[in-house]
């Protein structure tokens, strides 16, 4: 595979770094995740609001 975090390497502290962006990129994607589960439940609510 590739290494996304590859431009990392060779820098101070580089695994501390490629640890804090693969956190900082599975939260990213759990908040999507979340977000697009609210926007479903405010489109049930609206639709059982309007019978």
């Amino acid at each position: 595979g590739v290494d996304k975090y590859e431009f990392l390497n060779g820098l101070e502290s580089d695994d501390r770094l490629k640890n804090t962006a693969l956190r900082l990129d599975r939260l990213t994607r759990q908040t999507y995740v979340q977000s697009k589960s609210f926007d479903e439940v405010t489109s049930v609510s609206k639709t059982a609001g309007d019978m």
